[in-house]
């Protein structure tokens, strides 16, 4: 008999249907315990078809993509649905994914001592029908080093403590990863998924590798290449009572949690846009239609690169962010480049950062009306920052049809997006555990242009209403919005 054919039945649910037991005759109570320890041998011998996801687990399962990556806290079962999914491929039983049999696999784990042998091997032991095991091999230590199936699949089982060389020459169908993986490794293991078309998945509580977020986290999105992303937290796990759970978190730092409890990269806690989410708000880039509404900002700097982005608004009022510029040239120069780049564009308003309206002492003239005399009229921007972060939550958030206010082209605003991503409140130092009550610099420039637009809150046009900023309103402050139209006064 397959193993497809074996039936994951419980004694519990046989019993939860026949009423009171009670009424039962001896010979009919004597067949009754000879099926209570038939199916415990079975469950016992076939753990693998026991196994039920969690809705959180079913939905990493059902994925189709070729890279799947969970970010999951601690014991919110992430390394268990990756490793069950692992076996259910290597015996051909997977439920949602087909792929031929025999294939290879390949496991790779943190280290030798607790990856391998307390959770890898752990789990191989539990779920393991050994009646489908033609051959298992260890390490020296007793972790598990090779499985080989009857069927003909095969796994191998390694660490990150070994030498990259280990992970070169090998073709397979699969590899699955827990816990942040080396980018070398990763890399020469993905290699030799290519002459099958393989698939790769990961598991981790995400403390390390940074540039698993920057290659793999942010890349998540709709398209069939692009990963699918999924993030477990501490609390989905229903086996986990309340109190263990707060017992846990009492004793981590804030960062900690951020990672720990609910799977968060901890190289970016303390995120300014936590309502940030790369598989919604980052989109394939598509030519604007001329009839939408466009705008402008700059963060002006005379001594390191300026940065610029263009949004769009569409007849709804949601805004795209489609073009940026990163420059370090003179403002004659800037306003040359900006006029090829917009090509005739109608731009309805631009807005430069507040402190390049004041004056130089010397020259009694500023960056604001420098741009002007080439052709370019930037307003000034609201020096009340915290209305302005206030703006960008409001427009990352989904309003009532589903949809967010604002999303960002992929290709054509990556450093903005980069920035979006990795914009985060200044810490206190270590004697006091928090946040500032200001972000940090690093990475504030795309943001900052972000927030001078959607503070002004920038509405929808017709192309025949449209008029082009010519020149510098004289009239002050808008009593609304807070912005000074600065330039001469």
């Amino acid at each position: 008999m397959s193993i497809a054919d074996i039936q994951a039945v419980r004694f519990e649910d046989i019993i939860s249907g026949m009423g009171d037991i009670s009424l039962l005759g001896d010979d009919e109570l004597a067949r009754l315990c000879e099926v209570k320890e038939e199916l415990e041998a079975r469950e016992r011998e076939y753990g693998i078809l026991y196994y039920k996801a969690f809705p959180h687990q079913e939905l990493f399962h059902k994925s189709q993509k070729k890279v799947r990556m969970i970010g999951g806290g601690n014991q919110s079962g992430k390394s268990l649905c990756s490793t069950v999914e692992g076996m259910q491929l290597s015996l051909g039983i997977h439920p949602y994914r087909k792929m031929s049999i025999p294939n290879k696999g390949r496991v790779v784990a943190n280290d030798i001592k607790k990856g391998l042998g307390e959770i890898i091997s752990t789990l191989y032991s539990k779920f393991l029908p050994m009646s489908e095991v033609k051959r298992i091999k260890k390490y020296p230590g007793g972790e598990i080093s090779k499985v080989e199936y009857r069927n003909g699949s095969q796994v191998d089982f390694l660490t990150y403590e070994q030498d990259t060389k280990a992970f070169e020459g090998w073709t397979g169908n699969w590899v699955q990863w827990d816990e942040p993986m080396p980018r070398e490794k990763y890399i020469a293991s993905l290699r030799g998924l290519i002459r099958y078309k393989g698939i790769t998945w990961m598991a981790m509580t995400p403390l390390s590798e940074p540039w698993i977020y920057d290659e793999i986290y942010t890349q998540a999105g709709i398209g069939p290449d692009r990963p699918d992303v999924f993030n477990f937290d501490i609390t989905d796990n229903p086996t986990l009572s309340k109190e263990e759970i707060n017992d846990f978190a009492s004793k981590l730092t804030a960062n900690e949690r951020e990672a720990r409890l609910h799977g968060r990269f901890k190289h970016l806690s303390g995120l300014v846009f936590k309502e940030l989410k790369p598989d919604i708000h980052f989109i394939e880039p598509f030519d604007i239609p001329k009839a939408w509404t466009r705008y402008c900002a700059m963060d002006y700097h005379s001594r390191m690169p300026c940065a610029m982005i263009w949004v769009a608004v569409d007849h709804k009022g949601i805004c795209y962010v489609y073009d940026e510029l990163w420059i370090d040239k003179t403002v004659k120069d800037i306003c040359e480049i900006i006029k090829a780049k917009e090509n005739g564009d109608i731009i309805r308003a631009r807005f430069i950062d507040s402190i390049s309206a004041t004056p130089d002492r010397i020259t009694g003239t500023s960056p604001q009306r420098e741009f002007a005399r080439h052709g370019l009229h930037f307003r000034s921007s609201t020096k009340n920052w915290i209305l302005g972060l206030n703006a960008c939550r409001e427009y990352l958030k989904f309003g009532t049809d589903g949809r967010p206010g604002i999303f960002f082209m992929r290709q054509r605003a990556d450093q903005c997006i980069h920035s979006m991503e990795r914009y985060q409140w200044d810490e206190y130092a270590n004697s006091r555990e928090g946040e500032k009550e200001s972000p940090k610099k690093k990475f504030a420039h795309f943001p900052d242009c972000v927030r001078y637009i959607l503070v002004m809150r920038p509405s929808f046009s017709s192309p025949a209403r449209i008029m082009p900023v010519t020149g510098f309103n004289r009239s002050g402050t808008k009593s609304i919005t807070g912005y000074s139209y600065g330039g001469e006064s």
